[in-house]
Formats: structure tokens, C-alpha cells, sequence
């Protein structure tokens, strides 16, 4: 009776395996997927590949907001506007839920959110092929958890209504790019926040994520926990990553000014 069940026991270890295994791959050819269409958009500096759609309580994001003020305020920086951004209730499962973008680590054993957000102004049709596709990925497998209001019957009932508003004429890479592109946009225009900053954690990396080699000299954006477990190479510097590109190019030229102008005297 016992060496039955030991060996059932086996029987399903090694199904969990291979239903594993197999659910790794999908990801890792989804994700190759992504950084190939990434790679048709050019942008100002680099981004993340990975990202999802993510619902927060409006009372968070208030908070958020707040936080942000506040230090803004604190540094001398512009006030920037705090209120309530204009969301159709037909683009968020109740009141009290604010649709928005989050990057994702891609380490490939565990595809999970960073604390960056963007606010989603609006949940358009054009990205429903790309977020079907994802979070059918991510539902069946070890990243559910990432995607618990997708789990309720709330989020089943949005999530049908996302595939129905599938158009089979929109290309999966316009998809995803519209939807990356409204993260890029926002992100560059300072509307971000970091669901850290509720712990008290500022830190200089507004992504949550740093672009790393991995020994194999494959490039994946990870968080900070992979990023040391990989023992991968750090490529990105995020130190100024909330710095405008025109801003960074003018500093340098001031830099070079005045180099100039020392040499001179």
C-alpha cells in the first residue's frame, strides 16, 4: 500500500514537473515575443519589455499621490496636480478599483509585479489581444497570485468582456505596443508613483526594476531579489532615470561648457 502510494505520489511530482516545465517555456517564447515588437518602437532610453494591466484601491492611489505632493513640494519642485483622474466606470470593476499599468521582473521562474505604477486614463480595445494573451499566461500559472482580482467574479466578467472585445485585425504587436507606449508616455510626463513609498521606502529606482546580463548574456529586467540571485550585470543606471532625455543632453552640454571655459582660462 505504501509503495503504491509513493510511486502515485512520483506519478504526480513528475506531472507538476513537466506541466512546469512546460509553462516556463511558454513563457520565456511569449517573452521573446515581446522584445522583438519592443524592438520596433524606438523610445528615449530603455524600458521594461514586461508589463500588465493591475487594478488598486482608490484609497491607495490617493495616498500615493499625497506622497508624492508632499516630496515634490518638500523639494521645490512643481506641485503636481492631485486630483482625481477622469475614469469611465466601464473601465474599472467598482468604484474603489483604478486601473493601471505595472511592470513585471522577467525572471523566468517567477514573472511578478515591480511597485512602479502608471495610471491607466482609459482601457481601450486595442489592448485586449495583448492582455487576453498575457494574462491567460499568467492565470495558469505560478504568477496567479500577481492577478487575484482576475480570480474573483468580477474579474472573470471583465476579463470576458476583454476577449470579446478582441478585433481580429489589430496585430498582436500593436497591441502590446499601444499599451507599453501609454506606460512610456506617462511615465516620462512624472506620473508615476511606487507602492513602496506607503512603506517608507524612496528609493532611486522609480521602475523597481534594473536592466541585467545574466551569465548567459541573455538581457532580462529584473528586481532587485533576482538581479542578486543571478549574480547578473547591472546595465541600466537609474540614478537620473526620472530626469527628462532633453534635460540630461542639456546638462551635459553645460558640462562640456564649462569644461571649455575652464580649459580657456
Amino acid at each position: 500500500m505504501n509503495e503504491e502510494s509513493s510511486e502515485n505520489n512520483t506519478i504526480i511530482e513528475s506531472n507538476n514537473t513537466a506541466i512546469q516545465e512546460l509553462y516556463e517555456l511558454t513563457q520565456r517564447k511569449f517573452l521573446r515575443q515581446l522584445i522583438q515588437f519592443s524592438s520596433l518602437v524606438s523610445t528615449a532610453r530603455s524600458y521594461p519589455r514586461l508589463f500588465c494591466i493591475d487594478f488598486i484601491d482608490e484609497d491607495k492611489i490617493s495616498k500615493l499621490k499625497f506622497i508624492k505632493n508632499f516630496r515634490s513640494v518638500s523639494i521645490g519642485a512643481e506641485k503636481i496636480d492631485s486630483e482625481k483622474p477622469e475614469i469611465s466606470e466601464d473601465n474599472v470593476l467598482n468604484s474603489k478599483l483604478i486601473p493601471c499599468i505595472r511592470p513585471m521582473c522577467e525572471h523566468e521562474e517567477s514573472w511578478h509585479f515591480s511597485d512602479c505604477v502608471v495610471i491607466l486614463p482609459e482601457l481601450l480595445s486595442i489592448f485586449c489581444p495583448f492582455l487576453v494573451r498575457l494574462i491567460t499566461i499568467l492565470k495558469n500559472g505560478s504568477s496567479s497570485n500577481e492577478l487575484g482580482v482576475f480570480l474573483t467574479d468580477q474579474g472573470n466578467k471583465l476579463f470576458s468582456e476583454m476577449e470579446k472585445s478582441i478585433n481580429e485585425s489589430i496585430d498582436l504587436s500593436d497591441s502590446y505596443n499601444s499599451f507599453r507606449n501609454v506606460f512610456i508616455s506617462e511615465f516620462e510626463k512624472d506620473r508615476f508613483y511606487s507602492l513602496s513609498w506607503l512603506s517608507g521606502n524612496w528609493n532611486n529606482k522609480p521602475l523597481g526594476l534594473e536592466n541585467c546580463e545574466l551569465r548567459n548574456a541573455k538581457v532580462l529586467w529584473l528586481c532587485n531579489k533576482h538581479s542578486e540571485q543571478t549574480d547578473a550585470e547591472i546595465l541600466s543606471d537609474q540614478d537620473n532615470f526620472t530626469t527628462n532625455p532633453i534635460e540630461q543632453e542639456k546638462n551635459s552640454l553645460i558640462k562640456e561648457l564649462e569644461k571649455i571655459e575652464m580649459n580657456i582660462y
